[in-house]
């Protein structure tokens, strides 16, 4: 029996063996392959290629990129001779956009990356350029067509408005070269809270005057050059007026050296009246009025005497000569 035992565990010992060694075999063949598996896994596809413009020429300094459809997108720059590569990309579908300053964006989409390398070159086209200038200037009269910015425009109120003179005749001179040279042959025009033909109303019922405000206004039938538009003072709820009086007459004036001993001057004399009024009619209307009235007498003539010497008194005399005196 004891025998019997032993050989039975040779036996057994035979049997097993061959199995053991089989199994420690054939570890090391299945370890390698999971191993080579694993590598390959690791390493990804190596995606390369060249920025080239439409001449083919390469494009250095371009921005490559490579967008997953889920993780972070890989970017790199295209080097000297426009080329660009990735190293390691893990295969998938993937969008890559190629992007240079003056050319137009290259994108395309639903690249597949499998197996170790892929070679994309990417064409960029030559894009158009809008360049802008701004040039500001500082102390320089603009073109403008606005109403407002109209060079020879000139509002006149207040104390501008007193300064102008109170005789109608003389103020509107003084309107007239303001205006200065009109569009036309019939010269300038003077309008009196848009009316024409008109007379002038008193100064003191004039609110402001606009001289060429708009000369392109669509509401005159010619252009404004030389228009003077008169806007009078409305009406007030209580009676307001004035009333001036100015005259000149020859005795406030000196005499005129050429008359002679009996120094007889001429008539003169000039007597000017102004005034205005303005109030209430009723509850809801009010009036003005104004008005002139002027009586001048401004002629001089008389005999007067010439400086000439007396031997030939109708000959002026030379200037330095002593002999001359006043003769008729």
């Amino acid at each position: 029996m004891p025998f019997s035992a032993l050989r039975i565990g040779r036996k057994r010992a035979v049997y097993t063996l061959p199995l053991a060694l089989t199994c420690l075999l054939g570890a090391p063949s299945f370890t390698g392959f999971t191993l080579a598996a694993q590598a390959q896994a690791v390493a990804g596809t190596a995606v390369s290629g060249f920025v080239l413009d439409p001449d083919q020429a390469a494009i250095p300094g371009a921005t490559v990129t490579l967008t997953p459809a889920r993780g972070a997108a890989l970017v790199t720059t295209s080097g000297a001779d426009g080329g660009y590569s990735f190293r390691g990309v893990p295969a998938g579908t993937y969008s890559i956009t190629v992007t240079m300053q003056g050319f137009a964006s290259f994108v395309r989409q639903g690249v597949r990356i499998s197996g170790t390398t892929l070679a994309l070159n990417t064409p960029l086209a030559v894009q158009s350029q809008n360049q802008e200038i701004n040039v500001t200037t500082e102390n320089v009269t603009t073109v403008s067509t606005d109403p407002e910015q109209n060079g020879s425009s000139v509002v006149i109120k207040d104390k501008d408005l007193e300064a102008l003179s109170d005789d109608p005749d003389e103020l509107s001179s003084q309107l007239s070269a303001l205006a200065g040279p009109a569009a036309g042959p019939n010269g300038g025009q003077i309008y009196v809270d848009g009316f024409t033909n008109g007379q002038l109303p008193p100064k003191s019922s004039i609110r402001e005057i606009r001289v060429n405000q708009n000369p392109f206004s669509a509401q005159f039938d010619k252009q404004g050059f030389g228009r003077v538009e008169v806007f009078t003072k409305p009406g007030t709820d209580s009676f307001h007026g004035n009333l001036s009086v100015q005259g000149n007459a020859k005795f406030l004036n000196t005499s005129n050296p050429f008359l002679g001993a009996a120094n007889q001057q001429p008539d003169y004399h000039r007597l000017f009246f102004i005034g205005s009024l303005t109030g209430p009619l009723t509850k809801k209307s009010s009036f003005s009025v104004g008005g002139s009235e002027r009586t001048i007498q401004d002629n001089s003539i008389f005999a007067g005497q010439i400086v000439s010497n007396p031997s030939n008194p109708g000959v002026l005399c030379q200037p330095g000569d002593t002999t001359c005196s006043l003769n008729d």
